[in-house]
């Protein structure tokens, strides 16, 4: 069970502080994928969590999960141009119908957006 972002600040549950925007975004996408994952076993040898540290953890998502409102498709080019490293993003923009430049500037805006988000929830630390 996930509760609200609120309800766990008032819980007393830390959450964990990125040093960027790129952090944040891929550690949101990684915990998602093992919490939809169906297959949630524990890898050989992994040491139990404690109590603490997933608290910390459900709170970050959900901190992080607050952060993300509003459409997604920005968000999912603003990831894959994060998971991209070839290239100046051409490729990426072509998929998107965008020329380069327009797609690199719709980019950098959402990331600037979901920065100040991300900065007003305490979540990144400051430039």
């Amino acid at each position: 069970m996930i509760l609200a972002h609120a309800q766990l600040r008032e819980l007393g549950a830390a959450t964990r502080t990125f040093r960027g925007v790129r952090h944040a975004l891929l550690w949101y996408r990684d915990q998602l994928a093992k919490r939809l994952s169906l297959a949630r076993r524990y890898e050989f040898g992994a040491i139990p969590r404690s109590a603490e540290a997933r608290e910390q953890t459900n709170a970050t998502f959900a901190a992080v999960a607050a952060c993300l409102t509003g459409p997604r498709e920005p968000l999912i080019w603003l990831v894959a141009w994060y998971e991209h490293t070839e290239g100046d993003g051409t490729w990426l923009a072509e998929q998107a119908g965008m020329s380069r430049w327009a797609f690199v500037r719709r980019v950098r805006k959402t990331e600037r957006m979901l920065q100040d988000r991300l900065l007003n929830a305490g979540l990144v630390e400051e430039a």
